[in-house]
């Protein structure tokens, strides 16, 4: 449990509603202190069903009325011990661990506080438990006795309500078996007011604005003819999807240069769920990007400018995100953090790609990670950016700026009414992870790669949900335009991708070419000496009568350089299927060579058809 959960006024998820304040009358004591003046504290009081505390409610020799807790001493002797507090509920999460209590307290300005503590602070002198409850507005006696007797309060004070806490937004199945979404300080559901929403940090602004009739017809109404756009609003969709069909995370990445309409993708996606705020930057630490993707699990994150993100960092973020966990972390005590976990869609842009970046920090991409972030060209071909159809708007800019305008006014509305239509039809999720499957296998068409494959079932999910979104009149478009506009994309990321084959072994032989073009004179002597000496030698270089080069790569250096970051074994297989490897005449990948000055050694014998091989 973090310190504490604030609302301004009680929200479901608290497991505590509405409001009643009673007036009775408190007498001053002597020896545990006054209660303050001004106007007297309301009681708020726990919603039907939860159970709720009567107007003046005893419990052993405590007592609770609007102005304050009491120690009852004898039979009226009454000791002032502090403002309101309420016990409002036992707390513990989905393993039935992290335990505590939740408490309602009313600040001096009279805002109500649902204050959760974990029961680990009670522990010792039980100071910060009082502390947490300080920072929301409650006040103490000032005497220590009379603390320790605020603390026996807290811990023995009888309740019956029980909550959950959760920590990430998105979907959770609650010991109940019941399901809910929690969506920031709102969730939603049946079961909604025994879910306490308690993450680490805060970060989420889930917020609406205008309305779901605005935004339909100021926003979605202008994705209508432009693939990029339509793209965009249906990833939003498709972040809930994940659980119901039971997919993985992943993204899409868009790339284009500068005032091609990126950001404004990046803009109607988000209008989804929240305002212009709800967009991150790439430009932050791994660390901090682990948080922002757990808080918005099941939804969706939206970063822009790669460019910003450290490109030693950039692949294994993107691993992260796609593999939905965080880095192991720990507490200022040195104990482990629990690990962050999430399940999400994220949407790129940037004027680069992925593997462009990494190579400016002197990282290399891996096929995995390029699959997990597909990368898409802003350009639709139109000639005007990432649209098709400006709809009656004069240029590309007056049209980017139109979109903007709209997602100020409009934004927040559809995304929650998407997510209780998935509630209110769960027993149509079979029908939807169907309908994911066929479209993948159409997207991706025959004797497509395992990773294509892959790749094409999540644009699959995207089109789904924007079909389904337009099923249910969010979007207002005509049938089949999410569906098209997430083919169309489909076929843009294989375009830039350079096909639907295997990328792992076009990585390889590119891998080797870079290495040999980069070091073969410098690094690899010459097979006839000439007195000349090589530093760091990677091997020798061997140039036949037509000009060819063969290169004879030492095994210590085919290891750790020209193969570095791959799977060695299955790297050399690559390049012995491919035909640039001269075999032993059993088959082996390393030949006895009597090499210049070394004698006989075992060697890796790269031949001239590495500059013709394809890898496909």
């Amino acid at each position: 449990m973090t310190d504490a959960a604030h609302v301004s006024e009680l929200h479901p998820n608290s497991g505590v509603a509405g409001v009643a304040g009673v007036a009775t009358g408190a007498s001053d004591c002597a020896g545990a202190g006054n209660p303050p003046h001004g106007e007297p504290h309301g009681v708020p009081h726990l919603a039907d069903g939860c159970g709720s505390q009567s107007d003046t409610e005893r419990v052993g020799r405590y007592e609770l009325t609007d102005s304050g807790v009491y120690y009852v001493k004898g039979d009226d002797e009454r000791h002032w011990l502090a403002t309101p507090i309420q016990v409002v509920a036992a707390a513990r999460d989905a393993d039935s661990k992290r335990w505590g209590r939740v408490f309602l307290v009313a600040d001096p300005d009279g805002r109500k506080h649902c204050v959760p503590i974990p029961s680990r602070q009670f522990v010792g002198d039980g100071n910060e438990a009082l502390r947490m409850l300080a920072d929301h507005g409650a006040e103490f006696a000032p005497s220590r006795q009379a603390r320790d007797k605020v603390l026996g309060y807290l811990q023995t004070a009888p309740v019956a309500a029980r909550v959950e806490i959760v920590d990430t937004c998105g979907w959770h199945t609650l010991q109940s078996g019941e399901t809910v979404f929690v969506l920031g300080d709102r969730v939603l559901g049946a079961a909604a007011e025994r879910v306490l929403y308690e993450p680490e940090t805060r970060q989420v602004a889930f917020t609406a604005s205008g309305t779901a009739d605005g935004w339909r017809t100021e926003v979605a109404a202008l994705c209508v003819a432009n693939s990029r756009l339509a793209f965009a609003a249906s990833v939003s969709f498709a972040g809930p999807l994940l659980y119901v069909v039971g997919d993985e995370s992943g993204g899409f990445h868009v790339v284009g240069s500068s005032s091609t309409g990126k950001t404004t993708m990046l803009l109607v996606a988000g209008s989804v769920w929240g305002s212009h705020d709800f967009l991150r930057r790439w430009r932050a630490t791994a660390n901090a990007i682990d948080a922002q993707a757990a808080q918005h699990c099941d939804t969706l994150l939206v970063l822009d400018e790669l460019a910003q993100v450290d490109p030693k960092e950039a692949g294994g973020i993107a691993y992260s995100l796609a593999n939905g966990q965080g880095k192991a972390r720990a507490h200022r005590t040195g104990s482990a953090k629990p690990v962050l976990k999430w399940r999400l869609l994220f949407l790129s842009a940037g004027e680069i790609g992925l593997a462009q970046h990494m190579a400016e920090g002197g990282k290399r991409t891996r096929a995995g990670q390029e699959t997990r972030l597909a990368e898409i060209s802003a350009d639709a071909g139109a000639g005007l950016g990432a649209f098709d159809a400006l709809h009656d708007t004069p240029d590309a800019a007056a049209f980017a700026n139109r979109l903007k305008d709209a997602t100020r006014q409009h934004y927040g509305h559809v995304g929650p009414v998407f997510v209780r239509r998935l509630l209110d039809e769960r027993e149509s999720w079979p029908e939807l992870a169907t309908a994911v499957k066929l479209y993948g296998l159409e997207f991706a068409g025959e004797d497509a790669d395992g990773q294509v494959q892959r790749v094409a079932r999540r644009f699959a999910l995207v089109a789904v949900a924007g079909e389904l979104a337009t099923k249910w009149n969010l979007t207002g478009w005509p049938q089949g335009t999410a569906k098209a506009a997430a083919q169309t994309c489909f076929n843009a990321w294989v375009a830039t991708r350079g096909g639907k084959g295997n990328l792992e072994p076009k990585q390889v032989l590119a891998q080797v070419r870079a290495f040999l073009e980069q070091h073969g004179e410098s690094r690899f002597a010459p097979w006839d000496e000439d007195g000349r000496v090589t530093h760091n030698r990677a091997g020798f270089r061997r140039v036949a009568d037509d000009g060819r080069t063969r290169f004879y790569v030492l095994r210590g250096a085919m290891r750790r350089e020209v193969l570095s970051g791959l799977n060695m074994a299955d790297a050399v297989r690559t390049l012995a299927d491919a035909g640039v490897l001269d075999l032993t005449t059993d088959g082996k990948a390393t030949r006895p060579e009597r090499l210049p000055g070394l004698g006989t050694e075992r060697c890796y014998v790269v031949n001239p058809t590495l500059w013709d091989a394809s890898g496909e």
